[in-house]
């Protein structure tokens, strides 16, 4: 297909009134279904919420980015708390807003992530030339189940996801333009990196969409343009961070933990555990201080040396429970992860990450925000019963909880079903019939890719299918762009 032509009818797509009026409709839909949600279901919050609203509370109260207690207003520098501030930022900007409560932050990322459906409308209104196209896109991303779950929570979930499809819209209308968007696309990626660090993956695509659109000069040259807007904040924010005498680098605190992360136990970990279960089993209890919980497969181990010295420096965290990790038993796991490494690269590197993403996006107990979900300890206990039990066990669960059951297999469903048709879109993408969203295809394609790999390779200490929520949006936008282009086939062939 031939996209010469594309720049000027896109600009006009950009002034032209029909498509804004498709844009506000999908806004209002996005944000009723939000609000719906917000008003009648609880917010659900983490005790990462608590770090967030630690550091807006600062930021509110006494203009400073800090994790000291607010009440003190002792505003001792932090980078940000979790993340970088962004989230924070916009937890104070709801309470400037609309006074301090929980309220004002849900009405506020609703209102962002329904605005950021409406431009990626637009977007896919430019590239496709069709209003039906961008309707049913929009309309499909403002009630998805797989977004609007999130919209209660308070996390950055619901606010990370409207910022990459900031991002993804500002791609599409640098593919509609043939010409990379510099200014919008730099300051849609600085804002998602701001709110969550692992947005920066989402500059892989963004340089694949340069070189794509570019010869290789001019792709280099937009490229480092790109990358100095997009550094420009962060650097500011960095040399703030230095100035106030923190490290060069930010660190990641556990939320509750006021005691040094045993980073190298907790990769020996992420080396072999797959399942959210044996994570949470192994994980958890090791953030928590309560090392006496700590479950490790009897299957896990590469030879009995390993097995028999971790049990031994098990047994003797057992009796530090609420204490931090000794820093010479983080030094053993070291050791014990380097033999695995080197011992058995294969499995380490490439098989049980494997196995992980499987795990990760074939999880069909998440809830996605909704108010379906279990405590973890009566989650794992169910999965425990059904594997144990078969079908028998899996029917009398689904009796005891058919609320939380139905909600599950309505937003699993949903999911696997959208996993279904991206896997035609993908296999068929140089058909007749979808050739023509093939770059869009391709976009959201690199990032799920992208974002899976880097969360199933064991870099982060505890994985699930929460984070990988902002590889969604692309996967459901390919979904509804696939579907409206086999009904043009089929009626252009009847």
């Amino acid at each position: 297909m031939d996209r010469a032509p594309r720049t000027s009818s896109a600009l006009l797509g950009l002034r032209a009134a029909v498509p804004w009026r498709v844009a506000l409709v999908v806004v209002v839909v996005a944000l009723i279904a939000r609000l719906s949600l917000v008003l009648f279901a609880a917010p659900y919050s983490t005790p990462d919420t608590a770090v967030y609203e630690t550091v807006a509370n600062n930021i509110y109260k006494h203009f400073c980015v800090s994790r000291s207690d607010p009440a003190t207003a002792a505003c001792r520098p932090d980078w940000g708390g979790n993340q970088l501030p962004g989230y924070p930022t916009l937890i104070a900007l709801s309470w400037w807003i609309g006074g301090p409560s929980a309220w004002s932050i849900l009405v506020l990322q609703s209102a962002l992530a329904s605005l950021a459906v409406g431009w990626l409308t637009i977007a896919v209104f430019v590239y496709t030339r069709r209003v039906d196209f961008a309707c049913a896109a929009g309309l499909l991303l403002a009630i998805s189940p797989l977004q609007v779950g999130f919209s209660r929570t308070l996390l950055t979930e619901p606010t990370a996801i409207a910022a990459t499809e900031w991002v993804f819209a500002e791609l599409i209308l640098s593919l509609a333009m043939r010409r990379l968007r510099l200014w919008p696309l730099g300051a849609a990626l600085a804002a998602a990196i701001f709110i969550r660090y692992d947005a920066i993956l989402l500059c892989l695509i963004a340089a694949w969409t340069a070189f794509h659109l570019h010869p290789m000069g001019a792709a280099l040259r937009r490229g480092a343009a790109l990358a100095s807007i997009v550094a420009a904040p962060l650097a500011l924010w960095t040399l703030r961070c230095v100035v106030a005498g923190l490290p060069y680098f930010p660190s990641t605190p556990v939320a509750g933990v006021t005691w040094p992360t045993p980073n190298h136990m907790l990769q020996w970990g992420m080396s072999w555990a797959v399942t959210s279960e044996q994570q949470f089993n192994f994980a958890f209890p090791i953030l928590d201080g309560d090392y006496s919980d700590i479950r490790v497969p009897a299957s896990i181990y590469v030879n009995d040396g390993e097995r028999r010295e971790v049990e031994q420096q098990l047994r003797t965290l057992s009796r530090l429970d609420g204490h931090p990790v000794p820093r010479e038993i983080d030094d053993v796991f070291a050791s014990l992860m380097a033999q695995r490494r080197g011992s058995h690269p294969v499995e380490t590197f490439l098989v049980y990450p494997l196995k992980r993403a499987v795990a990760m996006w074939g999880d069909a107990y998440s809830s996605y925000g909704w108010p379906i979900n279990f405590h973890p300890a009566e989650a794992f206990a169910i999965v425990h019963a059904v594997d144990r039990g078969g079908v028998d066990a899996l029917i009398r669960a689904v009796l005891q909880y058919p609320f939380q059951a139905a909600g599950k297999v309505a937003v699993n469903g949903y999911k696997f079903m959208v996993f279904g048709i991206f896997a035609i879109a993908i296999i068929w993408r140089r058909s007749a019939a979808l050739a023509e969203i093939s770059e869009i295809t391709l976009v959201a394609a690199a990032y799920a890719l992208v974002r899976t790999a880097f969360f199933a390779s064991g870099v982060v200490a505890y994985s699930e299918i929460r984070y990988l929520a902002e590889a969604l949006p692309g996967l459901e936008l390919v979904c509804a762009l696939t579907i409206m282009f086999w009904i043009k086939a089929r009626r252009t062939t009847a």
